[in-house]
């Protein structure tokens, strides 16, 4: 059967504790999701995966149609525009592109006017990045439609479920002990390389 009735989500698979959430009764799972959401030894990555697509696909392949901008050359705009100002190595910490990205995202968006740059006073190696009028003006025509979309992810959770949601993301982002995401894979690259069972591991082994 092409699709399967999620049966009783909320008392079956452990969902919604009936404080308010949207009734799944009626949703049909293709039988490969609902493998990868219920019988999946990586569920927790898989359902925030897949959770994150329902706002980065959308919004940013319509960012990128209405205003030209790439996802990485948004982060950088919309993260000068949260600090007045910032530095490419803070976005690039701050964000989950390595700095090679970020550096080229940072010279597009500066050619376009949409940010400008000044040497930073405490270190001459590294420049200040603001935004002008041009960039924050495209930031203030995008936010109500990221705002919107967030607000259809979460309109099966109530006030409660949103706000218990946010503070155990932010627990595990802090827990990282602000590492870039980038800092955090190669650390993991480094522990596999070495792992029983690897290409490189058994390499060193023989």
């Amino acid at each position: 059967m092409i699709g399967s009735h999620i049966r009783g989500a909320a008392g079956e698979k452990g969902g919604s504790d009936g404080a308010g959430g949207t009734a799944t009764d009626d949703i049909l799972l293709n039988p490969l999701s609902e493998v990868k959401l219920w019988n999946n030894p990586l569920r927790f990555s898989h359902r925030l995966n897949t959770a994150a697509s329902f706002f980065n696909v959308p919004i940013y392949g319509w960012i990128e149609s209405e205003f030209g901008l790439t996802r990485p050359q948004f982060v950088v705009l919309f993260s000068v525009y949260l600090r007045n100002e910032s530095t490419a190595h803070d976005i690039c910490v701050s964000s989950v592109f390595p700095k090679n990205t970020i550096s080229r995202a940072v010279l597009h968006v500066i050619r376009e006017e949409l940010l400008e740059s000044a040497p930073d006073p405490d270190d001459n190696r590294r420049l200040l990045l603001r935004i002008t009028r041009k960039g924050k003006a495209i930031i203030e025509n995008v936010l109500p439609v990221l705002r919107r979309q967030e607000d259809i992810m979460l309109s099966s959770l109530t006030p409660r479920e949103r706000r218990t949601l946010e503070d155990l993301l932010e627990r595990i982002i802090i827990d990282q002990g602000g590492q870039a995401p980038s800092e955090v894979a190669e650390e993991a690259r480094m522990t596999l390389d070495g792992a029983p069972g690897t290409t490189k591991g058994a390499r060193r082994k023989r």
